[in-house]
Formats: structure tokens, sequence, C-alpha cells
């Protein structure tokens, strides 16, 4: 949550998230001349130089005033959901033969297409879809090895 100077007062706890580490900020001074003790060591002058302390002092700059909220006013985390890959119970449809992404090759008034079983690629006249290439190997096939998708 983006803070406001002057929501800030000494005394105040700040906090900020990077790369799964909280960093704590203590506002030190009065509301003319603030300054910030990042992780209770180095005193900065800006809150948006803390912030680049915070992130490891590169050469990038960082807005201070978004890196950090006021400590407990930042949005509760949920964690992440993790994905799982449902387990499949049997064989899975695998299209391998696939209209091509460039049309080259063809003459005007068909299509480019692309066997993965052959390695082949080949032209049908527009508007047709073709169930098996010219090798024979049919547009889909049952595969039990197939990543699920």
């Amino acid at each position: 949550m983006v803070i406001e100077k002057t929501e800030l007062a000494a005394g105040m706890m700040l906090t900020g998230r990077y790369k799964g580490q909280e960093h704590r900020v203590l506002v030190l001074g009065n509301e003319a001349d603030l300054s910030f003790e990042l992780d209770g060591a180095t005193v900065y002058k800006s809150l948006s130089s803390a912030a680049k302390a915070a992130m490891g002092g590169g050469s990038a700059s960082v807005n201070g005033w978004r890196f950090f909220s006021i400590a407990g006013s930042e949005p509760a985390r949920e964690a992440p959901e993790r994905k799982t890959k449902a387990k499949a119970t049997g064989p899975r449809t695998v299209t391998q033969i696939k209209k091509r992404r460039k049309q080259e090759g063809c003459s005007v008034g068909e299509v480019a297409w692309w066997c993965s079983a052959c390695m082949e690629g080949f032209c049908v006249p527009c508007g047709e879809t073709p169930d098996v290439c010219p090798q024979g190997h049919p547009r889909e096939v049952e595969d039990e090895l197939a990543p699920v998708n």
C-alpha cells in the first residue's frame, strides 16, 4: 500500500518484502527532517535509498514510498497455490497433424500443414482439414506417455 509522507512520524515502523525476506524501517527525526533506519543498522536520508539497499543496492532506482508499507497495514499475503498435474487415467489424444504457422511453399488457394509423425510438410486446398498426412499418419493418436495439459 502506497504511503504518504504526511502519514509518517518518528517511531513508526515500516515493512517491505523482497525475494521472500521482510525488511523493516524505523522512521527517525521530526516532521521536517525524517531519516530511515533499515533493519536496525544503516540510517538513510530517503525512503527510496533504504528500499534500494533492501533490494541489494543495484543501479536501478526504487520508489521507497511504494516499496514499504506502514507495519500492520500491508494486505494479508496468501500462500501461493501449488499447481499439481492431475493424474491421467488412461491414454490422451495427441494431435500430430497441425497447420503450419508460416504458410510458405504452397500454391495460392492451399494451406500448409505439418505432420509430427513423419516430420514432413504438405499442402491441402483451403477450407479442408486433413485426416491423414500423405504418408498415412492419422491427425490424432492416443498416447499414454503424452503430458497432461
